[in-house]
């Protein structure tokens, strides 16, 4: 049952920024799923929000060979998988803790031996946004299992959610009343709202990589196109462009997000359906034209960030998409 210094807590939370406010100064560990280079945006927005109300994040950026196994085998064994990582007492030992600088006698390393007594636990931890609750990419409820009774407050900062997805529906349906979620769109949080148990416990906001300070990249010297389009399980349609397309966030990961923005900065016009591509896009004011994944995801952080940014577009009729890409073709 959530404190009720947690709850009363949770009713000054209405933001991001209300959220860091309430955190200040405090160093506070946060757990980073990895993933692409646009996810490591989201880190570089989150992070430069963070700066500016003193937050050192602590960030968990590892896990133990033995769950990466499990989490392989998912799909198979959903039904014992919260059992397993339950039992499995050696979990907690094996994740590493990055701190920010190890030198700053703020935020020193946490010592592992000691990382499953709760009494020595920070009592709040934070998740890095991310698209790791939908039907392709599923992994989040799984990796965040273990935590779940580990702290007095946890906050998943803003994320997508595919709730029709039974896993991703289950895991919410089941969060007790001491995380808050923050949703980075309106698709997800009616669908949030809709299925916890817990509605007061959930908030929309920005997606982090929109508190990015991209100011060095705005540039006059851009010019061209560039079609940056999914090639992955999470593509709306295979648009058989060939060799007209590339996918700027595959290839590398998160540590890998600065060549991300090089490449973006490069040119004048911009089209994808990459969530993060559209918002970089977007933030270096380039003309951008936005096409649907196969949820609601891309659509969703248009119409609640971007839409009434200059020379944003997003399309969802196909004609209207085949005639846009002939023309820049």
């Amino acid at each position: 049952m959530v404190l009720p210094h947690v709850k009363d807590r949770f009713t000054k939370i209405t933001d991001m920024k209300s959220l860091c406010e309430i955190f200040k100064g405090q160093t506070i560990p946060i757990y980073m799923p990895g993933g692409n280079k646009g996810d490591g945006l989201i880190y570089f927005g989150a992070k430069n929000l963070f700066k500016q109300y003193d937050i050192i994040p602590n960030e968990i950026v590892n896990l133990p060979n033995w769950y990466r196994s499990l989490l392989n085998k998912q799909n198979k064994e959903n039904n014992r998988f919260q059992q397993t990582i339950t039992q499995n007492k050696k979990f907690i030992r094996g994740i590493r803790i990055k701190p920010k600088d190890a030198k700053n006698k703020k935020n020193p390393n946490i010592n592992h031996n000691n990382l499953l007594r709760k009494d020595l636990l920070p009592k709040a931890l934070f998740v890095y946004g991310c698209g790791g609750y939908c039907n392709i990419h599923h992994s989040m409820p799984e990796r965040l299992a273990y935590f779940l009774n580990k702290f007095d407050e946890i906050y998943i900062l803003p994320s997508s959610f595919e709730c029709s997805y039974q896993i991703v529906g289950d895991f919410i349906s089941n969060l007790p009343d001491h995380i808050m979620v923050f949703c980075r769109e309106k698709y997800s949080y009616q669908q949030v709202k809709n299925k916890t148990r817990f509605p007061e416990n959930v908030r929309i906001d920005h997606d982090t990589a929109l508190f990015g300070n991209y100011d060095s990249f705005i540039t006059e010297n851009s010019s061209g196109k560039i079609i940056s389009l999914r090639q992955d399980l999470e593509k709306n349609r295979d648009w058989n462009l060939g060799n007209n397309v590339v996918d700027l966030s595959a290839g590398g990961n998160h540590t890998n997000f600065m060549n991300l923005l090089n490449e973006i900065k490069k040119y004048k016009i911009v089209v994808t359906d990459r969530a993060h591509v559209s918002i970089v896009a977007t933030m270096l004011k380039k003309e951008v034209h936005i096409l649907p994944n196969n949820y609601h995801k891309v659509k969703g952080i248009y119409e609640y960030s971007l839409k009434d940014k200059p020379n944003i577009h997003f399309y969802e009729n196909v004609d209207e998409i085949n005639n846009l890409i002939k023309s820049l073709i």
